[in-house]
Order: structure tokens, then C-alpha cells, then sequence
């Protein structure tokens, strides 16, 4: 029973981890595309391209190492990289089921936050990091 006990708090653990990372990722975003659009002029696109891609590699880094206790390599980097992706088309089912449902937009959004953490958090338990 104690093991069980113990699996159950590493599981709570790395979940706070990956909500963490997931914030400093966030942020990373948002400061990183700021300027590139505000401080060099670049256009949403491309300030945006960047800071994913930076954040991104961020996250890959600090979710290997911190959240899931494992180490970085070409297996874990490419599989990451699939569930990021399937957290994109996630988003943007979700955002097109909001919108033809006429929810606001916000509400498009709290859906895909606290849908997208979670699936992204089970699918690198369950493959990414297995």
C-alpha cells in the first residue's frame, strides 16, 4: 500500500512541476514575441513563430529534467514535440467547437486551458516519458 501512496504523490508532484513549467513556458511566450514585435519591429507572425518555438524548447527542457525526472534525447524530443503538436489541433478543435456553438470567445478559451494542460500532461506520462 505504501508504494501506491508514493506513486500517487510523484504523479501529484510532476503534475505541479509541468504547471509550473507550463507558466514559465507562458511567460517565456509573451516576453519573447513582445520583442520581437514591440523592440524589432517584426511582424505578429514572426514574433510569435519565435517565442513558440523558444518557449517550446523551454518547456521540452524543463519537463525532461524537472517535471518527469528523465533525460533529454532524439526519443523523448520527437515525441514531445507529436503531443505538442496534438495540443495544437486540440486547440483548435476546441476553439472551432466554441465558436459554432456562438460561446464567446473566452469562454473558447478557459476550455482549451484547462482541457489541453491535462491531455498534454497524461500523454507525456503515459508515451513521451514511459
Amino acid at each position: 500500500m505504501p508504494q501506491a501512496k508514493d506513486s500517487s504523490k510523484q504523479v501529484s508532484n510532476s503534475f505541479v512541476k509541468f504547471g509550473i513549467t507550463g507558466v514559465g513556458s507562458t511567460l517565456i511566450h509573451i516576453v519573447v514575441a513582445t520583442i520581437f514585435i514591440s523592440l524589432l519591429g517584426s511582424n505578429t507572425q514572426t514574433g510569435n513563430g519565435v517565442a513558440f518555438v523558444i518557449a517550446t524548447c523551454f518547456s521540452y527542457a524543463a519537463n525532461t529534467l524537472w517535471s518527469f525526472s528523465n533525460k533529454i534525447n532524439k526519443r523523448t524530443a520527437s515525441r514531445f514535440i507529436i503531443i505538442s503538436l496534438g495540443g495544437l489541433v486540440l486547440t483548435l478543435i476546441i476553439s472551432t467547437f466554441a465558436e459554432m456553438l456562438g460561446f464567446h470567445y473566452n469562454i473558447g478559451i478557459a476550455m482549451v486551458v484547462l482541457s489541453v494542460p491535462i491531455y498534454s500532461f497524461i500523454a507525456h506520462r503515459l508515451w513521451t516519458y514511459r
